[in-house]
């Protein structure tokens, strides 16, 4: 009797253990299937469910993506991604990182910008400016991510109008700078 007690306790907790280990395994297949792949001419990058391209906003190779609940809004949150060329070479990206910091300060008028340089997590140099003036209405902060490549450059630039259904942006957007892969690196 005790064995047979035992036996069904084992049996427990090996069906416990196997469906736990199959329903994890459903919950992490949703979370992939939740994120998409996005892949264009220039490179590939996962934007998270709830973020929807709006081809409407798209113009040529320059891709605007907004959060599915506010995309209709007069000033929405929008992210867009493109890949733009310039004349320095990977090694020299401090000197690229001075001329986007000059060009941003002339733009910035009376707003604040903050600057802040790493590597992505595919170890890509990484330039981040934000633009910000409180004083602006509507409230909007840019926030523009610099991916730098060999003569060329990925911008993921972030346009925040701090929209109350809009909460996760910034993590949207660092969420495409660190899965981003250059298409001929």
């Amino acid at each position: 009797m005790l064995k047979r007690y035992f036996s069904r306790i084992i049996l427990m907790i090996f069906v416990t253990i196997t469906f736990g280990c199959a329903s994890q395994q459903k919950d992490n297949n949703t979370l992939e299937i939740e994120d998409r792949i996005i892949t264009k001419s220039f490179g590939s990058y996962i934007i998270s469910a709830g973020w929807v391209e709006v081809p409407q906003w798209t113009r040529g190779e320059k891709y605007f993506y907004a959060n599915e609940d506010s995309k209709y809004l007069n000033l929405p949150t929008n992210i867009s991604v493109e890949m733009g060329t310039n004349r320095y070479v990977l090694d020299d990206h401090m000197t690229f990182r001075y001329a986007i910091l000059r060009q941003m300060l002339a733009q910035a008028g009376e707003g604040h910008v903050y600057g802040s340089g790493t590597f992505t997590d595919k170890g890509d140099p990484l330039y981040i400016f934000t633009i910000e003036d409180e004083n602006e209405i509507p409230r909007v902060k840019t926030v523009q991510y610099y991916i730098i490549g060999e003569k060329r450059h990925i911008l993921i630039h972030l346009t925040d109008y701090y929209n109350e259904n809009v909460q996760n942006a910034e993590e949207i957007a660092l969420e495409i700078v660190n899965t981003f892969s250059w298409a001929n690196k």
